[in-house]
């Protein structure tokens, strides 16, 4: 994709690939969304059949009014990572000094309208009426991006299921209590997503991360 193309690309055209790689599954797909990826579900889920939605520390839509989010970035240039005490402060609140140095290195550049589209009063719209099917919200009390009190009215919004996470921020997934919380989802999942396969009483593998050591997006 070009520059000036990434740069333009609003959070729409991402719900629209998630839809493209749903239609290739014999069955509507389970999509478990971190941040932004919140959000863009939403949009998809407007649309598309779906088994379950998990949303953790999800991008607030307009609808729940969430507060402007103080991020300096040019419309016209991509949105490059933030210094590594700033990505700390905003991503990984409760991930270990090497684990938040390791993540920060894995961040990619974002797209000026997306992030405009996730921080500024300019918030993408969803129409939750249109939205049905089990959802599992999750927020964090540290988070500073997507406060617990926004993400409840979310949550509330969509007559979804709600996890508080204490302790955690934003990126709940990558602190070193990230099996509490993949237990929860795995647990919800097993309870309200039919046919899905998994049980409750299935540990959560103990590795030392979810993450893989490919490039991530915030």
């Amino acid at each position: 994709m070009a520059e000036a193309e990434a740069v333009s690309r609003p959070l729409e055209d991402v719900a629209d690939d998630i839809a493209a790689v749903a239609a290739t599954f014999a069955v509507p797909p389970v999509v478990v969304a971190h941040s932004m990826g919140g959000l863009v579900t939403l949009k998809f889920a407007e649309t598309n059949a779906y088994s379950g939605l998990v949303l953790i520390t999800p991008v607030l839509p307009g609808e729940v009014s969430p507060a402007p989010i103080d991020l300096v970035f040019d419309p016209e240039q991509l949105w490059e990572p933030p210094p590594l005490d700033v990505a700390k402060h905003l991503f990984f609140t409760a991930a270990s000094e090497d684990d938040a140095r390791r993540y920060h290195g894995m961040l990619v550049a974002e797209s000026a309208r997306a992030v405009e589209q996730a921080v500024t009063g300019n918030r993408v719209s969803i129409d939750p009426v249109k939205i049905s099917g089990p959802i599992l919200v999750l927020a964090a009390e540290m988070d500073v991006l997507c406060p617990p009190e926004e993400v409840w009215r979310l949550a509330n919004l969509l007559g979804a299921d709600y996890h508080y996470a204490s302790g955690l921020g934003h990126g709940v997934m990558m602190a070193e209590g990230w099996r509490h919380t993949a237990q929860t989802i795995h647990r919800w999942l097993a309870t309200h997503v039919g046919d899905w396969g998994g049980s409750t009483d299935t540990p959560i593998p103990a590795t030392q991360s979810l993450l893989s050591s490919e490039p991530v997006t915030h």
